[in-house]
């Protein structure tokens, strides 16, 4: 009994954790917003105005320079901040504080500018789709441009041209074919085009 209870236990604790981590996953950009917005509002009310002009500069850098660059800046600024700790009387929860700000800061600025390329690159596909041809219709026009090279060669007689004016025609009309489909959004399989007459 005491070993059913420990299993159910551990199982509600793991479940907690899943639901816990697939939260975490999907509003880490909210988390750090919060956090960014607490720690700047710290810093406006403890007047500590350089701290909130460094969070501004490390998320200007990391939006426009990028992740690594920021973090470095904010190494500078953490190293500044320490060096004024000792010197100056700075308390260190105060740097800690800072320190929390500039990787929250210099994570959003970064996301920011992913998420802008993620939105133009989506745009960029929604105006421009790709156009996909099916297996069928591609091994038609392959069959289609041999049968009229294969025409082409002998070219003895008005016959043969005949022949070849048929395939080309008959490789117009499978494109219109494909693109009329396309335009009017029809799921319906294309419809087989006759084959050029037998060789002689």
């Amino acid at each position: 009994m005491r070993q059913l209870k420990k299993g159910l236990a551990i199982r509600t604790l793991g479940s907690l954790d899943q639901q816990f981590e697939s939260f975490f996953r999907t509003h880490v950009d909210l988390v750090m917003f919060l956090i960014v917005l607490g720690v700047g509002s710290w810093g406006l009310a403890s007047q500590h105005m350089w701290f909130v002009l460094g969070m501004l500069v490390v998320g200007a850098l990391s939006y426009f320079l990028g992740l690594t660059i920021a973090m470095l800046a904010g190494l500078v600024l953490t190293v500044l901040d320490l060096y004024n700790s000792y010197h100056g009387g700075l308390h260190t929860t105060i740097v800690v504080m800072e320190v929390i700000g500039y990787v929250t800061i210099s994570w959003l600025g970064y996301r920011h500018r992913k998420q802008e390329e993620y939105q133009k690159q989506l745009a960029v596909l929604h105006a421009h789709p790709d156009q996909v041809m099916s297996w069928t219709v591609v091994n038609e026009v392959r069959n289609s441009i041999a049968a009229v090279r294969y025409l082409l060669f002998p070219m003895s007689d008005s016959e043969n041209i005949q022949q070849v004016s048929q395939e080309l025609a008959r490789i117009e009309q499978m494109f219109i074919q494909v693109e009329n489909r396309s335009k009017a959004n029809n799921p319906e399989p294309l419809r087989s085009v006759e084959g050029m007459g037998r060789r002689q």
